[in-house]
């Protein structure tokens, strides 16, 4: 930049500002000088024209104390239409005549009976009402009547009367106000408010201070010329310049975190400070708001693509992508016109964005792999710890009573040999049943609970065929069967039989010999799957856990038995497998409820072959 082009807004700036001192201080001394006269006239005029009008004020009081006048009328104490409160209280104690701004201005004289008490007390209790008389300043007004001014005469809470042309002059930006407050002897807060019109600035006031102005404003112009390039040449690069300072500041933000619960919001602020955006949006590749920041435009409001300039108030569309796979949308909403480097400046916050999306979502991936695979880990070392000590101890049992069968079965008495088979057959069974269980456990795992197609069937009828068929799951306790029949739903057999089998195993194992078990099946807006024992019960802190796999409750009878702590949870997969859900609750007998709700469902006739 040149030397005379540095200097040229330093002097337009000079020449115009010294024409504009030259020209205010021409109108202030012309204004002064003309405020010293009409506050000369408007107190010239205040001393004729008030006197005459308090005179008047004075002997119209005076008369109505005595005679009362024209217009008179008598008020009851606390009428509507008698004197205001303060006034009224005022005349009734000091029983001399008060002027009372309502009705454009009254004198109210007290009236008492019997009249003429002395005191204040005497005077409370004999008033009986009051006497109002108008107040009439007319011809008090008319005399002061001028062209210099006029006047208004005001109560404590109101306008009582005024001159001609009063409110013309108010009503004008321009005029003298004086106010004179009468004595107090006379009314009580009231005043003479006096105006006069303000005189005008003299042309040759006004033709100097334009000669002033022109003078510097001619000496200026074209020193502004330059300067205006020059200002645009510098703000466009300082807007540059605050343009990178924001994209650092994002880079900064997107460095910082790898969680976009606290990446989004600190960008969105950046970029709202940044470029005066009213509200923003960010859009998943599907077109659904993950993320929306103050007046946030909505996924229905039509937008338009980034192209310069945008104007204020609409929707505009910056696409997030990264490596040639779309991220999304961001959706934004200016607060002002966006010009080409608001646009440049947009564009790289993006980018920016769709760099802090990909990195997030590639270390969301890489912890939920992590988590799932830690998890993995806890739950096969929770298997083959569990799996192993179930395993051991039937097999244990089934070689310890074995080889003493074996090694002694000709010195065994009948009774012996048979409780020792009869032990190894009890784990045997109980074996089986760990088996089934483990098979049950690494078919969910691989396949989930029910991977065979679903078939319409009638859960009554495939309860009884699996209780039918499982005779010896309560060896040691009675079996009633409720079967409502008719109850149709969809399912396999399979899901059907594993979870009755595990209910009902469940139920004999925690509960004495010789109690009652018993399984309903009823209709209704659901299918329900009901098995009652007379057990124990499960604790109410157990019950959320209790289908968890592995858990085992801490009850005596828990201790007393064994099991792997998969049975519940095998019998809640396979009941969702269903679409259905198992609850447990107190049985009416005292021990424990399990329920299973499915869908019913009005497709098509059982399958007698699924």
């Amino acid at each position: 930049m040149t030397a005379a082009r540095r200097w040229a807004w330093p002097v337009a700036a000079a020449c115009l500002v010294l024409g504009l001192v030259v020209a205010l201080v021409v109108i202030a001394e012309s204004r002064a000088r003309v405020d010293l006269t009409d506050e000369r006239d408007a107190r010239l005029f205040a001393t004729r024209a008030v006197p005459p009008v308090v005179q008047a004020l004075r002997e119209q009081r005076d008369a109505a104390a005595v005679a009362g006048g024209p217009g008179s009328r008598d008020a009851a104490v606390g009428a509507a239409d008698g004197p205001s409160a303060g006034v009224a209280e005022l005349a009734r104690d000091t029983g001399a005549p008060v002027l009372d701004d309502r009705d454009g201005g009254v004198v109210v004289v007290a009236s008492y009976d019997p009249p003429g008490p002395t005191t204040v007390a005497a005077r409370r209790d004999t008033i009986v009402g009051y006497r109002l008389t108008p107040v009439d300043l007319s011809e008090a007004l008319d005399d002061v009547t001028s062209d210099d001014g006029a006047i208004a005469l005001f109560g404590p809470t109101s306008r009582v009367t005024a001159t001609d042309g009063f409110d013309e002059i108010v009503s004008e930006s321009d005029e003298v106000l004086l106010d004179v407050p009468l004595d107090e002897s006379i009314a009580a807060g009231w005043r003479i408010q006096v105006v006069s019109p303000e005189g005008g600035i003299p042309a040759g006031a006004w033709f100097g201070a334009v000669v002033a102005v022109l003078v510097g404003l001619v000496g200026g112009v074209v020193a502004s010329r330059r300067w205006a390039r020059a200002t645009q040449v510098r703000e466009a690069s300082e807007r540059r310049a605050r343009s990178d300072a924001t994209l650092a500041e994002l880079s900064s933000v997107a460095q910082s975190s790898l969680d976009l619960a606290e990446v989004l919001p600190a960008s969105f602020a950046v970029m709202e400070s940044a470029l005066s955006l009213e509200g923003m949006t960010l859009l998943s590749s599907s077109s659904r708001p993950t993320f929306v920041w103050r007046d946030a435009p909505s996924e229905h409001d039509e937008a338009r693509t980034l192209r310069a300039p945008v104007p204020s108030g609409s929707c505009v569309d910056v696409p997030l992508a990264r490596t040639g796979r779309s991220l999304g949308v961001l959706r934004v909403r200016p607060g002002r016109d966006l010009d080409g480097i608001d646009v440049r400046t947009l564009t790289a916050a993006a980018e920016t964005l769709s760099s802090s999306i990909a990195n997030a979502e590639a270390y969301a991936h890489q912890r939920n792999l992590i988590t799932r695979m830690r998890a993995l880990d806890d739950l096969k070392t929770v298997f083959v710890a569990t799996a192993s000590h179930e395993l051991r101890t039937p097999v244990a049992a089934i070689i310890g009573y074995a080889s003493m069968l074996n090694e002694s079965w000709d010195e065994l008495d009948s009774d012996t040999g048979r409780l020792y088979a009869q032990r190894v057959d009890n784990n045997a069974h109980r074996l089986a049943a760990l088996v089934e269980h483990l098979l049950d456990f690494s078919r969910l795992e691989q396949h989930g609970a029910d991977s065979s197609e679903k078939v319409v069937l009638d859960l009554g009828a495939e309860v009884q065929e699996v209780l039918d068929f499982n005779s010896d799951l309560t060896p040691d306790h009675q079996l009633l069967a409720g079967i409502e029949p008719g109850v149709r739903v969809e399912g396999s057999k399979l899901a059907i039989e594993r979870v009755l089998v595990n209910l009902v195993g469940n139920a004999a194992k925690y509960s004495p010999a010789g109690s009652t078990i018993r399984v309903r099946v009823e209709g209704g807006a659901e299918a329900h799957l009901i098995v009652d024992d007379e057990g124990p019960g499960v604790p109410e802190e157990e019950r959320e856990q209790i289908f968890s796999r592995f858990f085992r409750g801490k009850g005596d009878a828990v201790v007393r038995t064994r099991g792997a702590g998969l049975g519940l949870a095998i019998v809640t997969e396979f009941a969702a497998s269903m679409g259905g859900a198992v609850s447990i609750d107190s049985a009416p007998t005292g021990g424990t409820r399990f329920e299973v709700t499915y869908p019913l469902t009005a497709r098509g006739v059982p399958d007698e072959s699924a």
